[in-house]
């Protein structure tokens, strides 16, 4: 979430402000420079971070004061898409897209796709493809990792829908009475 920095409640005889500025690193050099007393920042890594605020009147007078910020981790979203309908047999493409993390670090997107408590499909991509055999309804889970080593788990429901068989007949051409001939069910 951004950080709003108000300064208005600066004061100075004249009311004369000319600029308001932020250090938001702790270097020496001024990050940001703006003509009104507010500012919003975000930091996407946790830490302790040290922030310099100055302001500055028309004559050239400044005042100076230091802010801590402490920025902690926020662990990721998980979002494994659904509720998903696929034909027994076909190629699903299951999308954790809506997943996210504050600092957008997810490197690991990891897929329980069949219930028994390990991962099938595994790695830094959002998609993840299976095939189901068997009709009926499946869950899959997903497990999100951010860079930190937080985690966040959610489920999805798979519906596979059961197919009628198909098959053809292959007979041999020229079929001649009393005579015996093989033929194909495909």
């Amino acid at each position: 979430d951004p950080v709003m920095f108000n300064a208005s409640e600066s004061s100075e005889p004249g009311m004369d402000f000319a600029k308001f500025r932020w250090n938001l690193d702790g270097d020496a050099t001024w990050d940001v420079e703006t003509d009104g007393p507010t500012m919003e920042h975000i930091w996407y890594v946790p830490g302790m971070y040290q922030v310099r605020m100055e302001v500055e009147d028309e004559d050239g007078s400044t005042a100076r004061v230091i802010l801590t910020v402490i920025v902690t981790d926020v662990a990721p979203v998980a979002d494994a898409g659904g509720p998903y309908e696929v034909d027994e047999g076909s190629d699903l493409v299951l999308e954790a897209s809506g997943s996210y993390e504050p600092g957008d670090h997810i490197v690991d997107y990891a897929w329980d796709m069949n219930e028994d408590g390990l991962f099938d499909v595994r790695g830094p991509e959002d998609t993840a493809s299976w095939v189901w055999n068997v009709a009926g309804e499946h869950i899959v889970t997903l497990t999100v990792t951010d860079a930190e080593g937080n985690i966040d788990e959610t489920s999805a429901t798979v519906t596979v829908l059961d197919l009628e068989p198909t098959f053809t007949f292959v007979l041999p051409e020229n079929v001649m009475e009393g005579v015996t001939y093989n033929f194909a069910i495909e």
